[in-house]
């Protein structure tokens, strides 16, 4: 499998999701580092699928993982387009609210960040970035831009500016208020999958 996102938890320690197919895919791993020995500091933190009825979920091809506010954790899986809310030892709440392909049009999450009580998704298959709020519910996109070309990492700036990786045209935009593209890095290489804004 490949690493796809990282973050840190609450806890201090880090957080990953690995994604396409192999043995230890379609998970998120838990490094604890407080154990310096890295044969045996990381374990299986989410499985594949779990839950039922409202709880259930299943990770396919996982982009995205951030902690929220309450400390829940949250993973989009990029190949169902659903975002999925999990308490902080693992336990899973299912679908985070409208955070879905029903729910708002949700296509292929690559990043998610949490900042200032809301949430922010890219949609790969939509240029677009959508926000939720902390109950899940859908407010609108963010920002919706046809130069954003599979938008695959995203951050914001102590400027306040949002920033996303355009994978297909190799570009990091920086994008202030709804629509505008403030600059645009220039083209060479592809950019990084995943980053979270904090």
């Amino acid at each position: 499998g490949r690493p796809e996102a990282i973050t840190s938890g609450p806890d201090g320690n880090i957080y990953f999701t690995v994604a396409f197919g192999a043995a230890n895919s379609d998970r998120v791993w838990k490094t604890d580092l407080s154990n310096t020995n890295p044969a045996t500091n990381t374990s299986l933190f989410i499985a594949t699928s779990g839950g039922s009825g409202g709880t259930a979920y299943t990770l396919i091809d996982p982009r995205g993982i951030d902690f929220g506010p309450d400390g829940d954790v949250y993973v989009g899986s990029r190949g169902n387009s659903n975002v999925y809310a999990f308490l902080p030892n693992g336990t899973p709440l299912g679908v985070f609210g409208q955070a879905s392909s029903g729910g708002s049009a949700l296509n292929s999450p690559n990043a998610l960040l949490w900042l200032d009580g809301n949430l922010y998704v890219n949609s790969g298959n939509t240029t677009s970035v959508k926000q939720y709020d902390g109950s899940g519910t859908y407010l609108g996109d963010y920002l919706s831009n046809a130069s954003l070309n599979n938008p695959l990492g995203l951050g914001f700036g102590p400027d306040g500016s949002l920033y996303v990786s355009s994978y297909t045209n190799n570009r990091v935009y920086r994008m202030t208020g709804a629509t505008t593209v403030v600059q645009a890095a220039p083209a060479g290489g592809e950019p990084a999958p995943a980053m979270n804004g904090t």
